[in-house]
C-alpha cells in the first residue's frame, strides 16, 4: 500500500506528474489513483486547494460542472 506522510507530499507529487506528463490535473489525479489502487473518493482530503481549484476550472471548461458565477455582469 502507498504511504505519504502529509497531505502536502501527495500534492507535490501531483504537480510533479502533471509537469512530468503534460496532462490535466484531473487526468493525472485519476491515473495517480489508478496506478496505486487508491479511491479517487479517498485522496480528496489529502489534495491542496490550489489543486482543488485546479481541476474545478478544468472541470467547467470540460462543461463537467456549471461555471461559478463570482464574476460579476457587465
Amino acid at each position: 500500500m502507498l504511504k505519504l506522510k502529509s497531505s502536502k507530499e501527495f500534492s507535490e507529487e501531483i504537480e510533479k506528474q502533471v509537469s512530468k506528463l503534460n496532462s490535466s490535473y484531473i487526468d493525472t489525479v485519476t491515473y495517480y489513483c489508478e496506478k496505486n489502487n487508491l479511491e479517487i473518493e479517498n485522496v480528496v482530503s489529502l489534495l491542496s486547494p490550489f489543486i482543488k481549484e485546479k481541476i474545478k476550472y478544468e472541470a467547467e471548461g470540460l462543461n463537467m460542472v456549471q461555471k461559478s458565477t463570482e464574476k460579476l455582469p457587465l
